[in-house]
């Protein structure tokens, strides 16, 4: 693990980035974070709770985006004085309830929410890569398989990944390193080694550059990844018990945006809870430009506003 040096300010925070990335040789860095289970032990089995849908999940963007990307994190950190981000932790309501050790000590909702909508806003601007496996169905179906258990989501994260390069950098010319949050399993990390190998040299890939593993209190671009795979994983958990199409949900959007970059996604919302999109479209400004950056959500938010006018001016 190669640490940053702890930046006071933001604008310390993107220089100190720029800095650590030149110990590499890329230009372009893959921030991944992964999410095997709850309790933070893996579970190949797939029969802990949240085990049965491994996630692996970030964002990929050029050393000078994740540059820009950092003092502007670090500035939402600092105005509502949290040290670091971890989705984790912020998602348990009883911890910013009860322990006043907590970044989050007595926070309400709504002051929540526009962190963390604020936050998306920042996280979404790079290019999303998410890989999910229903684990459990596959533990059911195929026991005889003695296969590693991760290596099929690593197989499916790996899939996207040289999608969204060939998609975004269709002239890429240099080495894309990936910057992996700390694990102390020596099988996975293994593993995920092996996985890149053989991409670069059993698939051709030669674009794949270096591994390397740090801790998301110290890259703030891990905390990102951090939001992304968290995220993720709740939608495709609800997905694959379900086994039917999810309503993506305002942050979801916000995070995912930049998934495809010819054409608009069209994520699923709707008509009867487009009215709380539009809702939080009005009352964050933030969440409206991240939405409104979608042509197809644009319109039906412009549509929406126009409606709401037309009915009070008939009042």
């Amino acid at each position: 693990m190669i640490p940053i040096r702890e930046r006071s300010n933001p604008n310390e925070a993107g220089r100190g980035f720029a800095e650590w990335a030149s110990l590499y040789s890329g230009k372009i860095f893959v921030m991944i974070t992964a999410f095997l289970d709850e309790s933070g032990t893996h579970d190949e089995s797939a029969q802990q709770p949240g085990a049965a849908v491994p996630i692996i999940a970030g964002y990929v963007a050029t050393v000078e985006e994740w540059s820009n990307f950092c003092p502007e994190w670090k500035k939402v950190l600092d105005e509502d004085k949290v040290k670091y981000f971890h989705y984790r932790e912020f998602n348990d309501r009883d911890e910013r309830k009860s322990n006043s050790e907590s970044f989050y000590y007595g926070w309400d909702d709504e002051k929540a929410e526009a962190f963390e909508y604020k936050l998306a806003e920042i996280a979404g601007r790079q290019i999303p890569l998410v890989g999910h496996y229903d684990l459990k169905t596959h533990k059911e179906e195929l026991k005889e398989d003695k296969t590693y258990s991760y290596a099929y989501v690593m197989d499916v994260f790996f899939r996207d990944l040289v999608k969204r390069i060939e998609n975004h950098y269709p002239h890429l010319d240099c080495k894309v390193n990936f910057i992996m949050d700390q694990n102390s399993d020596k099988r996975w990390v293994g593993e995920l080694i092996e996985t890149v190998r053989c991409y670069r040299e059993k698939g051709g890939y030669r674009w794949m550059g270096d591994i390397g593993w740090s801790d998301k209190k110290e890259v703030l671009p891990l905390q990102a990844a951090d939001m992304i795979a968290f995220r993720s994983r709740q939608l495709a958990a609800k997905y694959y018990s379900d086994n039917q199409r999810q309503f993506a949900g305002v942050l979801n959007i916000m995070i995912l945006r930049n998934m495809r970059p010819n054409r608009a996604w069209r994520p699923h919302i709707p008509p009867e809870e487009f009215g709380r999109v539009y809702d939080l479209a009005e009352k964050y400004p933030y969440v409206n430009r991240a939405l409104s950056e979608n042509s197809a959500i644009y319109f039906r938010l412009k549509n929406e506003r126009e409606k709401r006018q037309k009915n009070r001016n008939a009042v």
